[in-house]
């Protein structure tokens, strides 16, 4: 079962930027070649940096809610997968998401050292013609969250990409903003009450942005607390009331379901 962490929301918003200023230097011949070879340190550095994190099998793992969205364009799905320390430092953040009209999954990952962003990778398909494949792009972040370089691959086949040379690219900034209000239940992901739904022997809580056509997410709900019991007596016209979930997963051979552990009034 993996639990919904409410303090995420502190720690993932403490991010302090920093400058740094760097002593004029008349040569500038001898500037420039520094910073080639300092450019290639700092991506080696942080490429063996990335690769410590995903291989390690000791980072504990929370998830956001599970949230869609059904329009005329079709069905679209957004979920965070958050990789942390035993001292709760965030390392890693998946944003997994299926556009409207597409069936495929699309993700971007963040890295963080000392709570802040310092790269992403992009993944996404692009088709040509008929064809079709499968693209990286790699980007470093400064300390001021500015892109300092992105490396671009693609290959055939997903799994092939590991197998691929980078190229250097125009620089590509990634934005974690979104990724941020999935995990924080913000903006577009806000967790609103949207009502209640039967289905079979399961009651589910719906959350979710406060419009008709907005991302949401459902609960089972196990226990009939005095807030549910409230909310599904005045179920109309508390419609919009902004709640905490906390919740937990459950899976089976069919599947996964997000379970309501408690719900209050925001």
């Amino acid at each position: 079962m993996i639990k919904y962490l409410f303090t995420l929301t502190a720690l993932l918003l403490i991010f302090t930027f920093t400058s740094c200023g760097n002593e004029d230097d008349p040569n500038e011949s001898n500037d420039l070649e520094d910073s080639i070879i300092e450019d290639s340190q700092t991506d080696d550095e942080l490429e063996a940096y990335l690769m410590e994190i995903d291989l390690n099998d000791q980072l504990e793992l929370a998830s956001s809610l599970y949230y869609t969205k059904s329009s005329d364009s079709g069905e679209e799905m957004v979920q965070a997968n958050l990789f942390l320390t035993a001292e709760s430092e965030v390392l890693k953040i998946e944003e997994l998401m299926v556009k409207a009209g597409t069936n495929s999954i699309v993700s971007n990952v963040f890295y963080y050292k000392n709570e802040k962003k310092c790269a992403s990778k992009q993944f996404f398909e692009e088709s040509i013609n008929d064809s079709s494949y499968f693209v990286e792009i790699l980007s470093y972040y400064d300390n001021n969250a500015n892109v300092i370089l992105s490396k671009r691959r693609t290959a055939t086949y997903e799994d092939y990409l590991d197998q691929e040379a980078y190229t250097i690219v125009k620089n590509s900034d990634c934005s974690d903003q979104r990724a941020f209000d999935v995990v924080n239940q913000e903006g577009e992901f806000e967790t609103t009450f949207q009502g209640f739904v039967n289905f079979g022997e399961f009651t589910y809580l719906i959350v979710g942005e406060n419009k008709k056509i907005g991302f949401a997410s459902s609960l089972v709900v196990q226990r009939q607390s005095n807030l549910i019991k409230e909310l599904k007596s005045k179920e109309k016209e508390m419609i919009g009331t902004p709640l905490e979930v906390e919740f937990g997963t459950a899976t089976d051979d069919g599947g996964s379901q997000q379970i309501l552990l408690s719900v209050v009034k925001k």
